[in-house]
């Protein structure tokens, strides 16, 4: 009796860490879901987004970018695009610090106080904004703030999508 006891045991403790390891797996192979720093982080269009603070890239060809370590408060220029990892898709993104977003027709831009309006431009004569962030800090607080703001209908990160040289 004590054996079979032993053996049922035994059979659960395996499938409940059979259980664990298997829902670690990513969903895709290329999937990655290690975050290093959580409070970097976004979700947009259903990817959780990390945004590294001390890494900008150069631009080497249409879709081949070169990483540097830079201080956190570097502004991001043509010359130097913000890195971000889509743990999703396991793809990397290269930022240009704009977000656009979209509020509701009449709905004043000065209510969004949180964003100074020097960081913020129409697009055409829709109610589409462009909000320009200068570092990935304000990237993701910018975002966050838009997202959770329910007058505004969606937001959207302005990324390309490379590979590292």
């Amino acid at each position: 009796m004590k054996k079979f006891l032993f053996s049922i045991l035994s059979l659960i403790a395996i499938e409940g860490i059979c259980q664990i390891v298997i829902s670690e797996l990513p969903v895709r192979p290329n999937q990655i879901n290690i975050v290093v720093s959580t409070d970097m982080t976004i979700a947009d269009r259903g990817s959780t987004i990390e945004i590294f603070s001390l890494v900008r890239a150069k631009q080497k060809s249409p879709n081949q970018f070169k990483v540097k370590i830079t201080e956190a408060s570097s502004a991001f220029s043509p010359e130097s695009f913000g890195v971000a990892f889509n743990h999703t898709l396991g793809i990397h993104l290269f930022l240009t610090g704009e977000i656009s977003f979209k509020l509701p027709k009449g709905y004043p831009i000065s209510s969004l106080s949180y964003i100074p309006t020097s960081k913020i431009s129409a697009f055409g004569n829709s109610s589409v904004y462009i909000c320009k962030a200068s570092t990935p800090e304000e990237v993701v607080r910018f975002f966050n703030y838009l997202q959770s703001n329910p007058a505004v209908e969606w937001v959207e990160l302005y990324a390309l999508n490379g590979r590292l040289n």
